[in-house]
This record gives C-alpha cells, structure tokens and sequence, in this order.
C-alpha cells in the first residue's frame, strides 16, 4: 500500500499549482500511470505498517488546514498551493507513522 501526490498534466501544463493526494494497492507507478501522460508524481510513500487509508486520511485532514481544497474540481483529495510545503506538511505526516519514504519524479 502506497500514499502519492501527484499533479496531473492538466494542471502541469497550464503552471497551476494544483496536487492531488491519492492511494493504492497496486504498484505506485502502475496506478500513477494511469493518469494522463505528462502527470508529475512529486513524492511516493510506501505504507510498510500502518493503514493507508488512513494515512491519506490524514494526510487531507492537515492539508486542508494549511492549503485551499478544490471540491469545484470534483475531489475532495485535490489542493491548490505550493508544492513544497505540500511535500514537507506529507513527509512530516508520514514521519509519525513507519513508512519507506521514496521521492520519485515521472515528469
């Protein structure tokens, strides 16, 4: 079981600094390339003992303390802000749990 944020090739290509907060059971970059070519998966984290569930869970409990959630887009797992911060509010979350943290880039 994974957690991953990635920005899909619409926003990348239109420079929108909008992420999306997704999980899986299958293979991270099975499920992360089915989105549309050109998506840029910013960071990848393998669950090695907790449920991830709900760890995205919480992950989208404390990003939507800190960055603006985008229902308008049709997901309550979508957020607009920087990246950066996005990456450093998700390692810190998974800090807390043991997690194999593994930064990969699909650009």
């Amino acid at each position: 079981m994974s957690v991953y944020l990635i920005r899909t090739r619409e926003f990348k290509e239109s420079d929108k600094p909008i992420y999306k907060i997704g999980r899986t059971s299958q293979p991270v970059l099975n499920r992360t390339n089915s989105y549309s070519k050109g998506s840029e998966l910013i960071l990848t984290c393998k669950c090695l003992y907790s449920d991830s569930k709900n760890i995205e869970n919480i992950i989208k409990r404390e990003f939507s303390k800190f960055f603006k959630l985008r229902k308008d887009l049709g997901s309550t797992e979508t957020f607009e802000g920087d990246v950066g911060l996005m990456r450093n509010h998700m390692l810190n979350i998974l800090d807390r749990f043991d997690t194999d943290v593994t930064p990969m880039d699909i650009g």
